[in-house]
């Protein structure tokens, strides 16, 4: 401190942090739909700031210089049984035997045009219907390559069961799933010969584990300069600014080799994540700032408006490698607010604002084309919000106090066309949603019974669902009528304090009506093997609490 208006500080901190997380994905204790993953990860961190604050009657003032990095390893490893591997192939095998439906209706047509397809089938009938309807007469899809009923007939229908049963010495007899179970595993061998396909192997490697791996080295720099002054014109009128600028590089690898079942079944490709040593970088840097004014009314008013901008860097998918990385996002906000004490007894905080994100990062399950399993990825998007927050508190009477917290808001959605967990392209829209209405009501109540503080507060949660405003919501959220509920919740805690302060006892309930809700709905396993999970809240719960300050 230099004669009282400066001072430093100084702050430099490492952290080491390690975990291991194997998690179950599908929840089911089928065999053919096992999943599970394991995080492994290492990050040591390091940061340090230098900050210098200036303060006098006018000038309230801070500058200063930070610099971070850190230096991440991780290894995703996925876990499937062969049974599991199988019912994937058997995704893959049918979407080839839909394509070669599609191009002999094709021929039958002269065409793909839905057109040609009602001219032949009937009014109403689309192409990918007629597809569908010849498909299913087929007895398609599969839904496990080892089902040999349904193989026996795949085989039949791709017109080489004779040639099979010719080759086991069989000739003239039709193939049967009673054949396709004595021979074991060689009608899948003599089909994996036939395609060119390793990935076609038999049942006797049921209950044998498949594992792929991601592996990934992140290495992470940033650095940034600021400072923000406040100063104040009079005594009523005060002006806030400041400026930061930041400047990011990151430095990112994907090593995915070769799945462990290879060793069991030389030339099995992955099926999960393809074989890749990749490595990108990118740097981004951004001058953000803000601007505030506040004007103190009287004693007992004051408003305020604000201008903001925020930034985030980009980065890059752990799970998909790729030289290009997704956007840094950026944030515009605009606000303006009213705060009093009116007739001694009412406290009133009210606000507008307007916040305009731009490509906001949002984790979404994709499956593209090309793949058989759907994979977390980030997407840029865009929002506009505008709304209104409102937080009024009452005080009714000497010992109690309502309240009202509320903010009510619409929001546009701008998002870029993207694939979702279902393996549907969702294409690009903006979108603009109704306001949402959300509120919490509370209760304090002080009573006096002239031994202590005894204090009883209470208070309401509405939270209005926006699930169903999500671009691309899968079919299966859509059959989940408790993810679309909106919340209410009651929670209270009566306390006791004795007159020195130093003792407290607190009895509390959270979500009194125990109301149940499907938080959120998803996993790795959700789209491609049909196991989809949700995260349930807490429901009722109850405790006792003890605080003792020394």
């Amino acid at each position: 401190m230099v004669n009282g208006q400066w001072s430093m500080k100084y702050v430099a901190s490492y952290r080491e942090w390690q975990t291991i997380n194997r998690e179950d994905e599908d929840g089911t204790s089928d065999i053919t739909r096992y999943f599970d993953t394991s995080n492994n990860e290492d990050s040591n961190i390091f940061y340090t700031e230098l900050q210098f604050n200036y303060v006098s009657d006018k000038i309230n003032a801070v500058t200063g210089f930070s610099y971070s990095k850190e230096d991440v390893k991780q290894t995703t490893e996925l876990n499937i049984t062969a049974d599991t591997a199988a019912r994937l192939i058997t995704g893959g095998l049918n979407e080839q035997f839909r394509g070669q439906v599609a191009q002999q209706v094709a021929g039958m047509l002269g065409g793909t045009s839905d057109e040609l397809a009602a001219g032949a089938f009937g009014d109403g009938v689309t192409f990918d219907g007629a597809v569908d309807a010849f498909y299913g007469a087929n007895g398609f899809p599969l839904n496990h390559l080892w089902n040999a009923g349904e193989w026996a007939n795949a085989m039949n229908v791709a017109g080489v069961a004779d040639i099979f049963m010719n080759l086991i010495g069989m000739p003239g007899t039709p193939l049967t799933a009673d054949i396709i179970n004595a021979t074991g595993d060689a009608s899948y061998d003599f089909m994996s010969a036939a395609l060119g396909s390793a990935e076609i192997f038999g049942p006797s490697h049921s209950g044998e584990f498949w594992q792929e791996t991601v592996n990934n080295i992140g290495k992470f720099t940033n650095w940034g300069v600021y400072g923000d002054i406040d100063y104040a014109i009079n005594d009523k009128w005060h002006l806030i600014g400041g400026l930061r600028y930041s400047q990011d590089k990151k430095d990112f690898s994907w090593y995915i080799p070769e799945n462990s079942f290879a060793q069991i079944r030389p030339g099995v490709g992955n099926l999960l994540f393809p074989m890749v040593d990749l490595s990108a970088n990118y740097s981004w840097s951004k001058v953000t700032g803000r601007l505030v004014s506040s004007y103190q009314i009287d004693e007992d008013q004051m408003i305020f408006a604000s201008y903001s901008t925020g930034y985030k860097s980009g980065g890059f998918d752990s799970l998909t490698p790729s030289r290009e990385s997704f956007a840094p996002e950026d944030t515009t906000n605009y606000e303006i607010g009213y705060k009093a004490v009116l007739l001694d007894e009412l406290i009133v905080n009210l606000s507008g604002y307007y916040l305009k994100l731009d490509n906001l990062q949002r984790s979404i399950d994709s499956k593209k084309p090309d793949t058989l399993q759907a994979i977390p990825t980030i997407i840029n998007e865009g929002r506009e919000i505008t709304g209104t927050e409102i937080d009024l508190r009452w005080l009714a009477t000497d010992s109690l106090t309502l309240g009202i917290v509320s903010e009510i808001r619409s929001t546009k959605n701008i998002t870029p066309d993207f694939y979702n967990g279902d393996g549907d392209l969702i294409a690009a829209e903006n979108r603009t949603f109704d306001a949402s209405t959300n509120y919490t009501i509370t209760a304090d109540w002080t009573p006096d019974f002239s031994n202590g503080t005894t204090n009883l507060h209470v208070d309401y949660v509405y939270l209005e669902n926006q699930n169903d405003q999500q671009i691309g919501l899968e079919d299966y959220k859509k059959a989940v009528s408790a993810y679309f509920l909106d919340t209410k919740s009651l929670n209270a805690r009566l306390s006791w304090s004795n007159d020195d302060d130093n003792i407290e006892i607190g009895l509390w309930g959270k979500n009194l009506f125990n109301e149940r809700y499907v938080l959120s709905l998803g996993g790795l396993t959700a789209n491609v093997l049909g196991t989809p999970f949700g995260r349930i809240n807490r429901g009722l719960e109850a405790g006792v609490d003890f605080k003792y300050s020394f």
